[in-house]
């Protein structure tokens, strides 16, 4: 990919420092080991909150009644 086809505000977002950054978001352990979050840009917006759907993941998952939960964010433009 060259760039975001008519945005060039978004590209020199993503294209900068010689990286492209894809907006990805990953945790490293103590062991090394890589865990995948999320999007960077999948977010909730409640009351000037940003939530990432891990974080209401991780929430009700530690409820009894909850075995897994996906959230997913709406997508609006």
């Amino acid at each position: 990919m060259k760039a975001y086809y008519g945005d060039p505000d978004k590209t020199a977002e993503a294209f900068r420092d010689g990286y492209y950054h894809t907006g990805d978001m990953a945790s490293r352990d103590e062991r090394g080991i890589i865990t995948y979050v999320g999007r960077g840009d999948d977010v909730f917006k409640s009351s000037d909150y940003r939530l990432s759907p891990f974080e209401l993941e991780s929430v009700l998952i530690e409820h009894p009644a909850v075995a897994e939960a996906a959230v997913v964010p709406p997508r609006t433009r």
